[in-house]
Formats: structure tokens, sequence, C-alpha cells
């Protein structure tokens, strides 16, 4: 259930959202991708992603301000 993009030879190119949707599609584990419900992929997705460490934190960022 991978998806396929032919990358473009501008940098523009490589920046639209279907590249960057099927580049965080892939990175997916299989468990969360052949989930048997849309319920049952909401669920592993946000068990997943709250597993995964925080790569900015715009709370902390707001308060910075």
């Amino acid at each position: 259930m991978k998806l396929y993009t032919q990358l473009s030879r501008l940098e523009i190119g490589n920046n639209t959202i279907a590249v960057r949707v099927s580049k965080a599609w892939n990175s997916l584990p299989d468990e969360v991708v052949m989930s048997c419900s849309v319920k049952a992929f909401v669920a592993k997705l946000d068990k997943h992603w709250n597993e995964q460490p925080v790569k900015f934190d715009y709370k902390e960022a707001l308060r910075l301000k």
C-alpha cells in the first residue's frame, strides 16, 4: 500500500502536496496502513503519532512571543 511519486527536476515540484503526503503515508508502519476500518485507522494513527518525539513544540513557540 505504498504510494509512488515521480520526483520533478525542479525543487518547487518536489514540494507539492502530492509528494509531501506520499512521503508521510509511506513512512507509516504497516499496522497503521492496513487498518480494517477508519475508526481503527484513526486510533492507530493517534497512537503512532503520540509515540513519536516532538519535532516542533508550537505551544512553546507561542509562549515565547
